[in-house]
């Protein structure tokens, strides 16, 4: 751990942090952040002055651990920010998310939703949103469904984070607001990913079928019989590959096969 009062470059600490809750393993991620939290407690703000919108996540993370004082800690560290800066709405804002985590308090998550979703930081609003209808959820005893006027909100704050998360291919956050919207009894469908124009992630199953088989010396005749397609459809999803991939003969074919890890030839 860093000395108290000496500078500390936080990148490395964050992106473990991070990786760590991605993979479920809560107590580590928070674990991770000892650094960040030491420096936190003897003032030095540098984690948190240039992207201050890491300091709702860390009360997020503490709390989700359990440690209630470390939570409290960062929250406090974000009130400090804004009252250092009163010109900066900002702040403000950050700070009422994060109280409104330790606090549990539904009001000020509102006013962090209202404040964030004029922002340029959408993903830091989705975040308040998902936070919000966590408590809400909550205090309607977690049960599924849209009773009353705190289900509905729920809903709607959850909705409206799904589709900033989609909107920005947050994948993963996407998925898990998707979960919670299937406890309020709202499904979603998966968001189609984009497939890519050119390259082996740009086959459609059909032809990546077709190559795989093609790689081995199969003629169309071959392959169509052993895979119960028609010839016509067997040389249509051959030539979409073949441009794809940027080739123009079996051998070579072949060859770009052989180098790819999951295709037998």
């Amino acid at each position: 751990m860093p000395e108290p009062g000496r500078s500390l470059y936080p990148g490395q600490y964050w992106a473990r942090a991070l990786c760590l809750h991605a993979l479920g393993r809560t107590d580590e991620a928070r674990d991770a952040l000892d650094p960040v939290f030491a420096q936190l407690g003897h003032g030095c703000l540098m984690f948190a002055v240039g992207r201050a919108d890491r300091l709702p996540w860390v009360v997020r993370l503490a709390l989700q651990a359990g440690d209630n004082q470390r939570a409290a800690a960062a929250a406090a560290v974000t009130d400090d920010l804004a009252r250092r800066n009163p010109e900066s709405r900002l702040f403000a804002v950050l700070a009422a998310h994060a109280r409104g985590l330790c606090e549990h308090d539904p009001g000020l998550l509102r006013q962090a939703v209202s404040g964030l979703a004029r922002t340029e930081w959408p993903l830091a609003a989705a975040a308040a949103r998902e936070d919000l209808a966590r408590l809400l959820s909550r205090d309607q005893g977690g049960q599924p469904g849209l009773a009353g006027h705190a289900g509905q909100e729920a809903a709607e704050q959850l909705e409206a984070a799904y589709d900033t998360y989609t909107q920005a291919s947050a994948h993963r956050d996407a998925a898990r607001v998707r979960s919670a919207l299937r406890l309020l009894g709202i499904r979603k469908r998966r968001p189609a990913v984009a497939r890519p124009d050119y390259g082996w992630a740009s086959l459609t199953r059909g032809e990546l079928a077709v190559v795989e088989v093609v790689a081995q010396g199969c003629t169309n005749k071959e392959a169509a019989a052993q895979l119960y397609l028609s010839p016509d459809t067997v040389n249509t999803h051959l030539r979409h590959a073949f441009a794809k991939l940027g080739i123009r003969s079996r051998a070579e074919l072949a060859r770009l096969a052989a180098s790819r890890p999951g295709v037998t030839t």
